[in-house]
């Protein structure tokens, strides 16, 4: 039985988190143990695993982890995504959360395209992973691809549904190489007790024209859609 086991979480990825560096048997066990969490809570309908050379794949489906056309995390989802957290944290591999969507145009106040949706889903994702279950912020991104990388083809309700997804990547070293170098500012060298690394000011106001000032009623979602 695995009652007796320790809870991946609480006890194993405290002091030893994010030492080890997954690769390709790592990753098979990993996926052999979401699997079989998945297989006892009744899941795989709703979570699919692979291992690509790109690294670990976990697609959550939008069916079991958001509401149609909706961005927040269902409560329900939690509890599945507790387990994939203390998985991935047990690596130090970098995470990417990639929100994909069927080709399906979105009508809405809060996102004007599927990007907006796709991203926000992937932010909101993260947020979960990082916030709720300790996956170190450091190593996890966020990005939206909208309709654009479709897993299947959207021509029936199936494919479409394959395509609203949210996937959980876990990096191979290969595909680390092509993710932005960190440099953390407080190892950067200083002058003076300053760092080196400093974040350019950015004249707000000078960003003015016509499509920034339309106003609500004109176009709601051009002030409720953000760009990343």
């Amino acid at each position: 039985s695995n009652k007796n086991r320790p809870v991946p979480g609480q006890s194993e990825t405290g002091s030893a988190k994010g030492t080890k560096q997954a690769r390709k048997s790592e990753f098979e066990s990993m996926k052999n143990d979401v699997e079989t969490y998945l297989m006892t809570k009744k899941m795989l309908d709703k979570v699919e695993v692979n291992v690509q050379e790109r690294g670990l794949v976990v697609s959550l489906k939008e069916g079991g982890f958001f509401g149609s056309g909706n961005a927040d995390v269902k409560p329900e989802a939690l509890e599945a995504l507790k387990e994939i957290a203390a998985k991935i944290s047990e690596y130090r591999n970098p995470v990417r959360v990639e929100g994909h969507t069927d080709n399906m145009p979105i009508h809405s106040r809060t996102y004007a395209t599927n990007w907006e949706l796709s991203s926000t889903r992937a932010t909101n994702m993260a947020r979960v992973l990082t916030d709720k279950f300790g996956v170190p912020p450091d190593k996890v991104s966020a990005t939206g691809y909208g309709e654009f990388r479709p897993a299947e083809s959207n021509d029936t309700p199936a494919g479409r549904a394959r395509n609203r997804r949210v996937d959980i990547v876990v990096l191979s070293s290969s595909a680390e190489k092509s993710e932005p170098v960190s440099i953390n500012p407080s190892d950067a060298p200083k002058e003076n007790g300053n760092s080196n690394f400093e974040t350019p000011s950015i004249e707000m106001p000078s960003i003015e024209g016509p499509s920034f000032e339309s106003s609500p009623s004109e176009n709601p979602s051009s002030t409720e859609s953000h760009s990343h």
